[in-house]
Formats: structure tokens, sequence, C-alpha cells
């Protein structure tokens, strides 16, 4: 979910028209722990046949996304807390799973970061993360969530939705948080 919230992202308006050939994404995503293989920032963006050349921040900037086993914090748990840290031509992928997710790492991870990019970050994400490990992100950092900005381009519907809307097309068609689950458990 990370790589589609980066490509909504780009989608939004980071658009580099010079150069329509297809780029591929390349993450080393390794359980528990952090990747900082060098990683090709070129995206792709089909609805538009644009690329979006080299998504670098000058200041620290995250996206994040969580997996949970319920959409209430008081019945599930959070299984998977996914991000991609971005700071300068630096890109790397941390992954906390289970046992791996605590408020201290939480907060090492985030220390550098300025801004935060989530889908729907504000009403699901941060909210669960507070509830379950007693962490507010948004007193570390700047939080953008990207669900708003499509709504103001007029991009309505769920995360699959915008994400048909704008061409972005899943490796693994008919993945869904149930099967996450079910993989988890």
């Amino acid at each position: 979910m990370i790589v589609i919230i980066i490509l909504i992202y780009a989608g939004l308006g980071r658009i580099d028209k010079k150069d329509s050939k297809h780029k591929e994404r390349h993450f080393q995503v390794q359980r528990g722990s952090e990747s900082k293989t060098p990683i090709n920032t070129d995206v792709y963006i089909p609805s538009t046949g644009t690329t979006v050349s080299h998504l670098t921040h000058t200041e620290c900037c995250a996206y994040l996304d969580v997996e949970t086993t319920s959409l209430d914090p008081s019945k599930g748990d959070l299984t998977v807390i996914g991000l991609y840290l971005e700071e300068g031509n630096e890109q790397r992928i941390v992954q906390l799973v289970g046992s791996e997710i605590s408020s201290l790492r939480l907060i090492q991870i985030m220390k550098k970061v300025k801004v935060l990019y989530t889908y729907n970050g504000k009403r699901f994400d941060l909210p669960y993360i507070k509830a379950k490990l007693a962490v507010d992100l948004t007193k570390y950092c700047t939080h953008k969530d990207l669900m708003y900005e499509c709504w103001r381009r007029n991009l309505y519907g769920g995360f699959k939705e915008v994400e048909r809307k704008l061409g972005i097309k899943r490796k693994l068609s008919g993945m869904d948080g149930r099967i996450a689950v079910q993989l988890w458990r």
C-alpha cells in the first residue's frame, strides 16, 4: 500500500511530462528490517502517460500505512506499520510487524521526519496508532492526508477507486485487507 500512496502523491501534481517511458520501482523489503537499497524513484502514471521524475524531498518525509485486524482499535490488533522514508537522495523502507511494533521503535524511526503522508490516515491510521501505542505522530511532524488532496481534485471513492481513476494497477489485484489478515495469522 505504501507504493500506492506514493503513486497517488505522484499523480496529484509532481508530473514530469518530458519522460513518458515506463520505469519500474524496485524495493527490497525484509520483515522487521530496514532496506537502504537504492530505489529508482521515477514513477510512471498510466492515466496521464507521464513519469514523475525523482520524488525527492530536501527535508525528511515519510509515507505511512498500517494493517490491522479490525477497523476498531479496541477490538483489533495493529499488525503492520509500513513506512517509506525519503531524505534527499536516500530512501529506505521500514516494516514493523507484530511484536516489533512499539512506541519507542516508531518514535525512533520518525525522529527526523518533517512531513508524513498517508491516505485516510487522519481518520484511520493515525488514530489507530494513537489508540494502540499512545503515540500522536502529528506532534512530531506535519501530516498530509492525500485522501483530502484527492477530494480537492474530484477524485472521490475509496483507495482502490482512486487508484483506478489514476490508472494505477496493482501487481496483486484482488488482494485486500482480509487476505492480509489471513496471511498475518
